[in-house]
């Protein structure tokens, strides 16, 4: 049987980042759906606006 290699401060280093890393890919995908759903429903900052020449909504471009 082999031996796994200690963990090293790199390892450690990399899955504190990757961590990170996953949580904020989380939160902007639920963000994403959250303002997807409300412009599906006709609410939100640019309810009025109609869609494009090619039937897309406008998407909220503010800065969080």
């Amino acid at each position: 049987m082999s031996r796994a290699r200690p963990r090293t401060r790199l390892d450690v280093l990399l899955e504190h980042a990757l961590g990170a890393l996953e949580q904020r890919v989380e939160r902007a995908t639920l963000d994403l759906g959250v303002e997807f759903h409300a412009l599906e429903a006709g609410v939100g900052e640019h309810a009025s606006d109609p869609p494009d020449q090619y039937g897309l909504w406008p998407v909220s471009r503010r800065r969080r």
